[in-house]
């Protein structure tokens, strides 16, 4: 019997690759033969590069609602502990009581499900298990061994979460990067705040948007975005709202050893974040990250004014619907 769902693919993958050999681009759609997700992720048509700029951001920087880069000279990070002793060797160091929630898998494209990844056939194989940050980064070969596990290990969780001896190399992030676009007469605003990230190599974030303002920070290791403008996102055919995998592409970014099609109709920037380098990414700006190499990176979210009217209009619906 015809396999529609099959031949339409099909379909999607021949039109995209006719397009691309018109444009002159047929370096964008690769063999799988030898191909790694980091060279899959780099052949996402792209947009101009940014130019890194001097901190501190100029006040233009949220009427624009662009991405910006910049580099942390006049920022003083570097007073802060976690950049100048974190490492990964550090963490093992350290790390032998500290215990994390991490997220594995056997491929590297990660899309979570807020606790029903078992549910869902893209997420159908991430466990999710307590390590310590030793095990952590042990795993990712950071101790010397050769140890390599048979999944990709993940982590996001906030930076209040962590211990005390940890969370104090971190105090003052919030303040340095926190931003809001509140208007001039609103007296109360909700607070920032500061997440980790961690990644084995080649772990990789699949395309999700975030409603808030987000400045993240490479502490160590490397990680290439990629950023497509708001006007994307019907190409990018996200999850309804009521999925628990809201916000995040319904395409697998990485399809089958190479680039899934619907990518190649869409244009993102590509920047490589490298330690000490710092990204803005505006509101609903979607992006895909993926670890070049093991590293940790923090992000401080400041909730944007659309996110704060949303969050109190549907207070308000929720509280009138309860008083019927």
């Amino acid at each position: 019997m015809l396999d529609l769902h099959n031949l339409a693919s099909a379909v999607i993958i021949v039109i995209a690759a006719g397009a691309i050999a018109l444009m002159g681009s047929r370096s964008l759609w690769r063999s799988t033969s030898g191909t790694t997700v980091h060279d899959i992720v780099l052949s996402v048509p792209r947009l101009p590069p940014l130019s890194a700029q001097p901190w501190p951001p100029r006040p233009e920087l949220l009427q624009s609602s662009t991405p910006a880069r910049f580099a942390s000279n006049g920022l003083d990070l570097g007073t802060l502990p976690c950049f100048k002793h974190w490492s990964a060797a550090h963490l093992i160091s350290h790390g032998e009581n500290v215990s994390i929630p991490v997220w594995k898998q056997p491929t590297s494209e990660f899309v979570l499900a807020r606790g029903r990844e078992a549910e869902f056939e893209r997420s159908l194989r991430i466990t999710h298990s307590n390590e310590t940050l030793r095990t952590f980064w042990a795993a990712a070969g950071a101790d010397g061994s050769d140890h390599s596990p048979d999944d990709f290990w993940y982590h996001s969780g906030p930076v209040a979460s962590w211990p005390a001896s940890l969370r104090s190399d971190l105090e003052g992030i919030e303040s340095v990067l926190a931003i809001d676009d509140a208007p001039s007469d609103v007296r109360r605003w909700p607070p920032s705040s500061a997440n980790v990230w961690m990644g084995h190599r080649n772990v990789l974030a699949t395309a999700h948007y975030d409603t808030s303002h987000n400045f993240v920070v490479q502490v160590f290791g490397h990680k290439t975005w990629r950023l497509w403008p708001p006007s994307e996102l019907p190409n990018l055919r996200l999850h309804p709202s009521t999925h628990p995998s809201r916000r995040q592409s319904r395409i697998q970014l990485v399809a089958n050893g190479t680039l899934h099609g619907a990518y190649f109709r869409t244009r993102a920037l590509q920047e490589v974040l490298a330690p000490g380098e710092i990204l803005y990414v505006p509101p609903y700006w979607s992006h895909a990250v993926l670890s070049t190499d093991a590293g940790l990176s923090i992000s401080v979210l400041s909730p944007s004014w659309l996110e704060v009217l949303h969050a109190a209009l549907r207070a308000h619906v929720r509280a009138l619907l309860c008083s019927w």
